[in-house]
């Protein structure tokens, strides 16, 4: 399974509005299962629960969706001795990203391992578009190269996350009636694979990569058969304007997970309690540029030169709360110094305002480079637990409750600072341990370092 590794910087939310209804809804179902995208990698397989329709909110309960953004700093740069560079778009340069969203469910139970999912019950979708046959594929298929050529051709079913029009699209409500009282714990957001996106990267050496169309080409990648799938231009990508390219994600879905459930009662729906889900992201670096090639899904140069630009999977943030409640996100950042290694690191906790108790509902982890960075390193896991070992610290967690940071304690001003742990991932070592960063100056005690609270915002 392939991991990818987005860098990211400012705030993007898609917002799930939860109000209480007994009018019909649709039926509880399941995302079971998974299945192989163009890579070799798994991908979610949606579930059966689709609702093709929407409603409009009325006095009683519903769930809709909606987005906002929230740009906050721009990407690191600066001068660097090394012969490769690194750079991550801002907020500003990423001009637009374009999805073709097929669904959102939300699930009581859900097994998870990397992208995959398998066994959820009692899932709810909250937003479904219909089947497109030009983006239909199955995991047999030889060649996916017929999936970008057809977004090529129309943006018919594509929503622009960084245009507000084109995200209004994908506003929706369901009703939920009592089939829907549960306590929801997972979610999984389904896409066609190629995404569509406009972007100038600000390099560390004070270049700029700009996107460029051309050819998706089938390429076989190492000794392992992996198959990827890069949009190959004819021209250098240091040469702007920027234009719209295509590529291929090898997964066609993610999951997310709940750090306190969005708990639907009985109760609720005859008060008639609204509640929203915030599913949040960060567009600023969310898309790298590397002058020495990197990962799929990516744009590459024709010929010797290695520049490449990756796209990551869409990776999301879910904050559930109280219609009535307003989110807030502390952010903190550090800096990992280890052998040759020089990148920071951010972490995004998410509250409600009105919860005296702080309760953390959404966490995002990621590495980010930096104007000193000599090489890239990978992204966390999802982090799927929360372990507070006292009042004063917290431990964050992978799926398998593998430890990714340890020993953090949060600051109540902007300023404040905490030491931690960062641990390492060790691919292929006897207790299959992949849950922290890889990275090659880190030991087998982990990475001290120290965090920031460097701001405090409302979504």
């Amino acid at each position: 399974m392939r991991a990818f590794m987005p860098i990211t910087r400012s705030t993007f939310a898609l917002c799930v509005l939860v109000s209480a209804c007994s009018s019909a809804g649709s039926t509880d179902g399941s995302a079971n299962g998974s299945t192989s995208g163009p890579g070799g990698g798994n991908a979610p397989t949606p579930g059966s629960d689709v609702n093709g329709g929407s409603s409009t909110p009325g006095s009683g309960s519903t769930i809709s969706t909606r987005m906002t953004v929230s740009p906050t700093s721009g990407a690191a740069g600066g001068p660097k001795t090394t012969s490769l560079v690194l750079g991550g778009t801002t907020g500003a340069s990423l001009v637009s990203m374009k999805h073709f969203i097929k669904n959102i469910v939300i699930c009581e139970e859900m097994e998870t391992n990397g992208s995959g999912t398998g066994n959820s019950k009692g899932c709810l979708t909250i937003y479904s578009v219909p089947e497109n046959p030009a983006y239909a594929y199955t995991p047999q298929d030889a060649d996916f190269t017929h999936l970008a050529d057809a977004a090529r051709k129309s943006d018919e079913g594509f929503v622009d996350l960084m245009n507000a029009t084109s995200r209004a699209t994908l506003t929706k409500s369901t009703p939920l009636t009592k089939e829907h009282v549960h306590g929801y714990n997972y979610g999984a957001i389904y896409w066609n694979l190629p995404v569509k996106l406009t972007a100038s990267i600000p390099m560390a050496d004070g270049s700029t990569y700009y996107t460029h169309d051309g050819p998706t080409v089938r390429t076989v990648v190492g000794s392992d058969g992996f198959v990827a799938y890069p949009t190959v231009t004819p021209g250098a990508l240091t040469d702007g304007p920027a234009e719209e390219a295509t590529t291929l994600h090898p997964n066609g879905g993610t999951w997310f997970k709940f750090q306190a459930p969005l708990v639907v009662t009985q109760k609720d729906l005859d008060d008639k309690v609204g509640y929203v889900l915030d599913l949040t992201f960060n567009p600023d670096g969310l898309v790298k540029g590397s002058s020495w090639g990197g990962p799929p899904p990516s744009i590459v140069e024709d010929g010797a030169q290695p520049r490449s630009i990756i796209v990551p999977m869409l990776d999301l943030t879910p904050v559930p709360h109280r219609a009535t409640e307003s989110v807030m996100k502390e952010t903190y950042v550090a800096n990992v110094k280890a052998g040759e290694d020089d990148f920071d690191v951010r972490l995004e906790l998410y509250y409600v305002k009105e919860d005296p108790k702080k309760t953390i509902y959404g966490v995002s982890a990621k590495t980010l480079v930096n104007a000193r960075s000599t090489t890239t390193v990978s992204e966390f896991q999802k982090v799927s637990f929360l372990d507070s070992k006292d009042a004063s610290t917290i431990d964050f967690q992978a799926y398998d409750r593998t430890p990714m940071l340890t020993g953090f304690s949060r600051g109540t001003h902007e300023g404040d600072t905490s030491p931690a742990t960062l641990h390492c991932a060790h691919y292929g070592d006897a207790n299959g341990s992949s849950a922290g960063v890889l990275f090659s100056g880190c030991d087998a005690n982990g990475a001290p370092l120290t965090f920031t609270l460097t701001s405090i915002s409302s979504l």
